[in-house]
């Protein structure tokens, strides 16, 4: 099992979602430009994956706001978007196989 982020949510509640309590390796792909979840909104589950030795791979992107990956929406960014497509198809293609 693997889990692979694409939406985030306002505001991080642990008992919402218990990051630190996962079994499967996750992979979250954020927007800096994004205020939900915000840069520090992302800090904080990647606090508690760094500190209960989780394998996790988040990456962060640049000129890129919530919902980047929609390609009929304004707020897509292209090469943001393919990058992440890539990392995706990365991580399923080590988790997967």
């Amino acid at each position: 099992m693997f889990v692979s982020v694409f939406l985030g949510r306002r505001g991080v509640d642990p008992d919402l979602l218990p990051y630190h309590k996962a079994d499967a390796p996750l992979l979250g792909l954020f927007g800096n430009d994004d205020q939900s979840p915000s840069p520090a909104q992302v800090d904080q589950p990647e606090q508690a994956l760094q500190q209960h030795g989780k394998t996790y791979f988040f990456h962060r992107y640049d000129d890129a706001g919530h919902g980047f990956f929609h390609h009929d929406r304004p707020q897509y960014r292209v090469q943001q978007a393919m990058d992440g497509w890539g990392k995706v198809f990365d991580f399923f293609g080590q988790y997967l196989a």
